[in-house]
C-alpha cells in the first residue's frame, strides 16, 4: 500500500513539474511585455514584445535594441520616432501581419536599422502629412509602402526590399538606395532619383532630378521637362509635352513621345549602326537631335598641350562651332550628329576641324560623328610660346651620322639643373639625353642621328615645375636628315671641279712651257 502511495505521489509531482514547464515559456513571454512610455529611450538589450504608438506631438527613441512586435507601429499627430542601430521584427513567427502607420504629421525615422516583417501581408502606410526617412537602413518582406495626402518618403544609402511601393504623396526621393525587385509606381510632385537600382519604375510627376539610374524599365509621364543623366536602364520610354534631355545614358531600347536633346546616348537597336537606334514615338510631331562628343587633344610638335582657337565646320565650309581649348590643349562639345523624327533618322554628322593658335593653323581633320569620337591635332611647324626654356634654332638639315650641336638656356640663370633633350623621327625612332645648366642657365648637347627623314627635337627643362613654370618644354624643331650620297655620286659631283682643276693645270703647264721657249 505505502509503495502503491508512493507511487501515485510521485506521478502525481511528475505531472505538476509537466504542466509547470508547459506554463513557463508563457509566463516568461508576460514578462517581456512591456508598455513602453512614449518618451522613454530604450536602451538596454531585452526582446520587448508589444506595439510601439506614438501620439500627441510626443517623441519615442529606439536605440540599439532588437526586439519582437506582436503589435502595430503608428506614429500620428505631430509625433516623432526615431528608430536607430536596431533590430525590429514585426511578428513572432509570422502568425499576424502587422503593420507601419504614419499619419496626421507624424514624423518616423530609421537610422542604421533593420525593420522588417514575417507576414507577407504588412504595410507600410503614409497618410495626411506622414513622413518616412530610411537612413542607411534595410526595410525588408513588407507587401507594399503606399503614401498618400501630401507625405513624404525619403530614402537615403537603404535597402527596400518590398513588393510594390505605390506614392501618390507630396514629394519621394531615392539616393544612394536600392529596390531591387517591384514595382515603384510614383504619383507625385516631385521626384528625386539619384544613384538608384530598381526593378520597375513607373513615374508621373511635375519635377524631377533623375540620375544614374539602373533599372530594367523605366516609364515617365509628365506636363515638365525631363532630364535623365548617367543612367543605364533596358527599356525606357518618356512622355512629355515639354522638352526631354537624356545625358550619358545606355539603354536596350528608348523610346521619346516628346521633343528634346539626346547627348552620348547609346541604345542596343538599331544593328549595326553605331551607337545603336533611338525611337520617336508612332504617329507624333517629336523630334529628337542626338549629340556625340567631340574631344580634341591640341598640341605642338614638342606634345605640348595648346590653348587653341577651334573650328568646326561642316563639308560645305559653313562654320558649325567654334571654341578654345584649354590650357592644357584639351576641348570637348557635344555636337549634333543626327536628327530623329517618327519616320526616318538624317545623319548629319560628317564635320572638319582645325585648330588655330598665332596664326599658325592645323591642317583640316575630317570626322564622322556617329559615335563619341576623339581627335588629335598637332600643329606641324613651328609656333611662338612662350617658355620657361629656350633652344637657339639648329639647322634645317643634316647628314646622316653628321653631329648636331642644339644649345639653349631657361629663364632662371640656374646652374646644375637637368635638361632633356628629346628628338623624334621616323619610324617610332626617338631618345633622350640629359645635359646639366651651367651658372648662367645655358644648356648645350651634341649628338647624331642615323635615321633619314624628319625629326622633332625640343629640351624640357625637368625641375621647371617646382619653380613655378608652366611651360617647362621649349619650342620644338623640325630637322631634316639627309642621306649620304654615294661614292658615284660624289665623283660625278666633283667631276666638274676635277676638270676644271686639270683645266687650270693644263694652262699654268703651258704658259710654264711658252716662258721657257722664249728665253732659250
Amino acid at each position: 500500500m505505502h509503495k502503491i502511495n508512493s507511487i501515485n505521489i510521485g506521478k502525481s509531482l511528475l505531472l505538476l513539474f509537466v504542466v509547470m514547464m508547459m506554463l513557463f515559456p508563457v509566463c516568461l513571454a508576460q514578462d517581456e511585455v512591456e508598455d513602453i512610455e512614449i518618451t522613454d529611450e530604450i536602451e538596454d538589450e531585452r526582446i520587448v514584445i508589444t506595439e510601439l504608438y506614438v501620439d500627441g506631438e510626443d517623441e519615442m527613441i529606439v536605440s540599439d535594441r532588437a526586439l519582437i512586435l506582436t503589435g502595430n507601429i503608428t506614429v500620428m499627430n505631430a509625433s516623432e520616432l526615431m528608430i536607430t542601430s536596431s533590430d525590429i521584427q514585426l511578428s513572432i513567427r509570422g502568425e499576424r501581419s502587422y503593420n507601419v502607420s504614419i499619419l496626421d504629421e507624424g514624423n518616423m525615422i530609421i537610422s542604421n536599422s533593420t525593420l522588417n516583417t514575417l507576414s507577407n501581408a504588412s504595410l507600410v502606410k503614409l497618410l495626411d502629412n506622414g513622413q518616412l526617412k530610411v537612413i542607411n537602413s534595410n526595410l525588408t518582406d513588407f507587401k507594399s509602402l503606399s503614401t498618400s495626402s501630401n507625405s513624404t518618403l525619403i530614402v537615403q544609402g537603404s535597402r527596400v526590399n518590398i513588393n510594390k511601393i505605390i506614392c501618390t504623396g507630396k514629394n519621394i526621393s531615392f539616393t544612394e538606395s536600392s529596390m531591387p525587385h517591384g514595382d515603384l509606381n510614383v504619383t507625385v510632385t516631385e521626384v528625386n532619383l539619384e544613384d538608384f537600382i530598381g526593378d520597375n519604375i513607373f513615374l508621373d510627376m511635375n519635377n524631377s532630378v533623375l540620375k544614374s539610374i539602373q533599372c530594367n524599365l523605366l516609364k515617365i509621364r509628365t506636363v515638365d521637362s525631363v532630364y535623365l543623366n548617367e543612367s543605364k536602364i533596358k527599356n525606357c520610354e518618356i512622355e512629355s509635352k515639354n522638352e526631354t534631355f537624356v545625358v550619358d545614358s545606355t539603354f536596350e531600347s528608348l523610346t521619346l513621345n516628346s521633343s528634346g536633346i539626346a547627348i552620348n546616348v547609346s541604345t542596343s537597336e538599331g544593328g549595326a549602326r553605331a551607337g545603336g537606334a533611338i525611337r520617336a514615338a508612332e504617329n507624333s510631331t517629336t523630334k529628337i537631335l542626338r549629340y556625340w562628343y567631340l574631344t580634341l587633344n591640341v598640341t605642338e610638335m614638342a606634345g605640348l598641350g595648346i590653348p587653341a582657337k577651334i573650328t568646326v565646320e561642316d563639308y560645305f565650309g559653313n562654320t558649325i562651332l567654334e571654341g578654345k581649348s584649354d590650357v592644357y590643349g584639351l576641348y570637348t562639345e557635344p555636337i549634333i550628329a543626327e536628327i530623329i523624327n517618327s519616320t526616318k533618322t538624317v545623319f548629319v554628322g560628317n564635320y572638319k576641324v582645325k585648330a588655330t593658335y598665332a596664326n599658325v593653323t592645323t591642317k583640316y581633320t575630317p570626322i564622322v560623328l556617329d559615335r563619341n569620337v576623339d581627335i588629335d591635332l598637332q600643329f606641324k611647324s613651328p609656333i611662338p610660346l612662350e617658355t620657361s626654356t629656350k633652344l637657339m634654332v639648329p639647322p634645317d638639315a643634316v647628314m646622316v651620322d653628321e653631329s648636331v650641336k642644339i644649345e639653349g638656356w631657361i629663364v632662371k640663370e640656374l646652374p646644375e639643373e637637368d635638361i632633356e633633350i628629346v628628338a623624334s623621327g621616323p619610324g617610332n625612332s626617338s631618345f633622350t639625353l640629359i645635359c646639366k645648366t651651367d651658372e648662367n642657365g645655358v644648356f648645350e648637347k651634341e649628338f647624331s642621328l642615323n635615321t633619314e627623314g624628319q625629326w622633332t627635337v625640343y629640351a624640357d627643362w625637368i625641375g621647371g615645375a617646382s619653380y613655378g613654370q608652366r611651360f617647362t618644354k621649349s619650342q620644338a624643331f623640325m630637322l631634316t636628315v639627309q642621306p649620304r650620297p654615294s661614292l658615284m655620286i660624289l665623283l660625278i659631283q666633283a667631276l666638274p671641279i676635277a676638270v676644271v682643276v686639270i683645266g687650270i693645270l693644263t694652262t699654268i703647264t703651258f704658259l710654264a712651257l711658252g716662258r721657257s721657249k722664249s728665253k732659250v
